[in-house]
């Protein structure tokens, strides 16, 4: 994965088109297999740790907006189910998988659900706080 977000900018600057097929390749991988330290070459398994950052990267390569609390936005527990959605879209979309674009999209109104209830528990803890 570390080594596909080196290659792949470059890629996109030179016009190739092989990127599409890399980036379609690993966001396969990692539908399926999650979050892993490396995956099967052969067989797209993910292998090794669960939850490494490389294959994170992925967010980047695939241009998913995600929640930046330096800019000021508030991270919130629906953001990881929304960004979660956003990579299983755009992974569906290169893919032309439309179960994993559907699982995304079941994502994202999960994490809209959740940033709705903190928000109402958060204003409802404000007006408790106020006597």
């Amino acid at each position: 994965m570390n080594t596909a977000w080196l290659l792949v900018p470059a890629l996109r600057e030179l016009g190739r088109e092989r990127e599409a097929r890399i980036v379609a390749s690993l966001a396969a991988a990692t539908a399926r297999g999650g979050y892993r330290e490396h995956y099967d070459p052969l067989t797209g398994d993910g292998l090794g740790a669960r939850g490494l950052g490389w294959s994170t990267l992925l967010v980047d390569l695939l241009g998913v907006e995600v929640d930046d609390p330096t800019k000021g936005h508030r991270m919130s527990d629906g953001s990881a189910d929304k960004t979660k959605g956003r990579v299983k879209e755009a992974a569906g979309e290169l893919t032309d998988d439309d179960s994993l674009k559907n699982e995304g999209k079941v994502d994202k109104a999960s994490g809209s659900v959740k940033d709705t209830v903190g928000d109402v528990a958060d204003k409802a803890k404000g007006l408790l706080r106020k006597d």
